[in-house]
């Protein structure tokens, strides 16, 4: 008895010390803009895409994840009841829309238990099919790696995708069908903004990145010859290519490059070998356009400087912007935000209010259709996993996708000439999950400016909206993106299910700054009116509180990536709001990050943002950075997540504000910085670890709300639901 209370009493010192929360190394740094001088002592841990991360740095970020595992050891439980939950959802096999060759069928399938993806050959009349590329036998044993199918040849001969490798390379390979054979095309390939095909072929069209990673040039490389040329190079810093694409028909090579307000299209004709590329209409400020083709001419789909989306016809042999004649303008409550060019029709994606409706435009008729679809608050897609549905021109079919908070995808096929719509089946219908149980509702919540922000509320059919909920607050307001629960896969609806299932509340702020209602609604959330989108959630969340939906002590917040400025701002300046807050690769060093050219993506988002050179715009975005205006007072509870290969958001922004925060605030409340080592922005490319990284973190969430693990430790153990997680690691029990 007495040897066990001294081992007890000998414990408590190591186990304090291993609660001790890590500190970073500081040294000195003064930056200098303006005459105005900023410390900063974690400047440090900067490390540019495509160099080693300092063994500092490493070091840090490894005994931060050890930390958050010490932190959250209490939860296992719950982490692994939520694990079991998502993953009982997920269906056994995912899988692409089918690019139709013949009697052959290709598409990517996720098979349920794998972590990668393969692509699948399919033989309509032998019944039979066969695995072209199995990524899981070519991803590394360990280490960062991604995979991305781009498509096939004109002739259906040859296969593109590319990997992305331990040294955050990205290659391009190309795959004979026939045979098999893989060989390997080009490395720092800007995959990500597709590939182009000659009509025979015989040539491939892709982008390259620069030393920033930003994609610079195209390249036209021969597959016969294996020689390659670049064709184009974007020379504005400002620009960065944005596609390299076929047009439907095939005839024409499109290279668009774009900044945040203005854009420029490069078009070759590939029925002639001896054309050149010729500027489609230059890029002119507050003017952005895309290009696709008719029968009667050219399509385009312009912003002008009054932020009015138009569709547009133009002669094949007169393209610049003086022989565009308007075909289609939404009404003024209306957005246009996506579009597809048939031979003669036009399919449309068109918000309406903020709800998107799907249309056809008859370019004969110039007459407008509009389609039924029967689901509450849902998204419309003409495209999934990267890649387009609709690859026949001259059908007059096409298909779309709609999602709904409560489904992962509906397909749909129309044919226009019978004017039939026809629901071709649940896309990746989840198991164990009825639709039916959930409920959808909108909010419409005045912002102190007199502008009504639509709230989205998820929840459990039956749940009492009068009374008082947990209730975890979603938004985003950037870049004009309308922002979904599919945003990312922390918010997918397998993941979300378990919080509803526990009377927990999911809400979404469509705040300006986003795209819900188009360029004027993007507008009132950027540059020098940027602190709207802060003061929109601020809003919102007061308004739930008011209602009596969820009070501070039961709300939590989420955001990532540019949304990451809006769990600083909030952090820092209204830190009693929320109980607990979440940031996935959060963008938070915003003066540093905007004045250094150095980091890929600056200069083309000073139109987002504001440049901090110009001196209106410094003081702005200085009043507002999270990192600048850590302050010594009170936290929420703040779990902080990152990846060390995210190009868009360094790792070591996220690292340094987590340095700085510990240092300065005066509660002692979570602060967690969870690093995935093998990650990118995107978070884990591996599809099994995103189910138990959103396990990780509902868990925390979950329990700074009060809600803790339903089942016993023992019953769990004997269910072997999932292995021991937490950001980045695996480790089998």
């Amino acid at each position: 008895m007495i040897s066990s209370l001294i081992f007890i009493l000998m414990t408590i010192p190591l186990l304090a010390q291993a609660q001790m929360p890590p500190q970073a190394p500081q040294m000195p740094y003064t930056h200098n803009l303006h005459g105005d001088l900023r410390l900063d002592p974690y400047y440090w841990m900067l490390t540019y895409p495509g160099s080693p991360h300092p063994q500092e740095l490493i070091e840090y970020l490894t005994s931060e994840n050890n930390y958050a595992v010490q932190k959250t050891a209490s939860q296992t439980c719950l982490r692994r009841e939520l694990y079991r939950e998502m993953i009982d959802k997920v269906p056994a096999l995912r899988h692409t829309v089918s690019i139709i060759a013949g009697d052959k069928e290709y598409f990517v399938e996720q098979v349920k238990n794998l972590p990668y993806v393969r692509v699948r050959e399919y033989d309509r009349l032998s019944k039979k099919g066969r695995i072209l590329i199995d990524a899981n036998l070519r991803a590394f044993d360990g280490g960062h790696y991604e995979f991305q199918f781009l498509g096939l040849s004109p002739t259906k001969k040859l296969l593109a995708f590319s990997e992305t490798n331990r040294q955050d390379t990205v290659e391009l390979y190309i795959q004979n069908i026939e045979t098999e054979e893989i060989r390997k095309i080009d490395s720092d390939v800007a995959s990500h903004i597709g590939i182009a095909w000659s009509q025979d072929g015989e040539k491939l069209f892709y982008a390259k990145s620069n030393e920033l990673f930003r994609a610079q040039r195209v390249i036209a490389h021969s597959l016969i010859s294996s020689s390659s040329e670049v064709i184009f190079s974007e020379v504005d810093a400002e620009f960065e290519l944005e596609s390299v694409s076929n047009s439907l028909d095939g005839r024409y090579l499109f290279i668009e490059s774009a900044s945040n307000d203005s854009s420029e299209t490069h078009y070759l004709d590939l029925r002639n070998t001896n054309s050149r590329l010729k500027v489609f209409q230059k890029r002119t400020s507050g003017l952005t356009y895309s290009v696709q083709v008719s029968q009667g001419g050219f399509l385009v789909m312009a912003t002008d400087e009054n932020s009015a989306e138009t569709i547009y016809q133009a002669p094949f042999d007169q393209t610049d912007l003086t022989h565009w004649k308007p075909l289609y303008r939404p009404k003024s409550n209306e957005v246009l935000s996506d579009y597809v060019a048939l031979k003669e029709h036009v399919a449309l994606i068109v918000r309406r209010r903020g709800q998107p409706e799907v249309r056809v435009l008859h370019l004969r008729t110039n007459k407008i259709q509009t389609l039924e679809i029967e689901l509450p608050y849902f998204e419309v897609e003409f495209g999934e996993w990267g890649m387009p549905l609709n690859h026949d021109y001259a059908h007059s079919r096409f298909q779309f996708i709609v999602r709904s908070f409560t489904s992962n995808g509906m397909t749909y096929s129309y044919d226009i000439k019978n004017q039939r719509q026809i629901l071709e089946g649940e896309k990746d219908a989840l198991e164990n999950f009825t639709a039916s149980d959930y409920r959808i509702t909108r909010l419409s919540v005045p912002a102190r400016d007199g502008i009504k922000i639509p709230v989205s509320l998820i929840y459990r059919k039956g749940l009492d909206l009068k009374k008082t909920h947990p209730l975890i607050l979603n938004a985003y307001g950037a870049y004009g993106d309308p922002f979904f629960l599919n945003y990312h896969h922390s918010y997918s609806v397998e993941t979300a299910a378990p919080m509803l299932d526990r009377n927990v509340i999911i809400a979404i702020a469509h705040v300006r700054g986003g795209g819900e209602f188009g360029e004027p609604w993007h507008e009132q959330g950027m540059v020098l009116t940027k602190k709207t989108t802060f003061f929109d959630v601020i809003d919102v969340a007061r308004e739930l509180t008011r209602r009596n939906i969820s009070q501070p002590s039961k709300m939590a917040f989420r955001s990532l990536s540019a949304g990451g400025l809006i769990v600083g701002f909030i952090a820092n300046n209204e830190p009693s709001l929320f109980k607990a807050m979440v940031g996935y690769m959060p963008f938070v060093d915003l003066i540093n990050s905007m004045s250094d050219e150095k980091i890929p993506l600056t200069t083309q988002e000073w139109q987002e943002w504001g440049n901090p050179h110009a001196h209106e715009h410094y003081n702005y975005m200085k009043s507002y950075c999270p990192y600048t205006n850590i302050g010594a007072h009170e936290y929420p509870h703040m779990l902080i997540k990152t990846a060390l290969f995210d190009k868009q958001v360094l790792v070591h922004e996220p690292a340094k504000f987590v340095a700085k925060l510990r240092t300065t605030k005066t509660d002692s409340n979570d602060l967690l910085l969870s690093t995935n080592m093998q990650g990118s922005h995107d978070g884990g490319a591996n599809f099994t670890s995103q189910f138990e990284e959103s396990a990780f973190d509902y868990a925390w969430i979950l329990t700074k709300l009060g809600i803790n693990c339903e089942r016993t430790e023992k019953g769990l153990q004997e269910s072997r639901l999932s292995p021991h997680i937490y950001s980045g690691h695996i480790h089998n029990n």
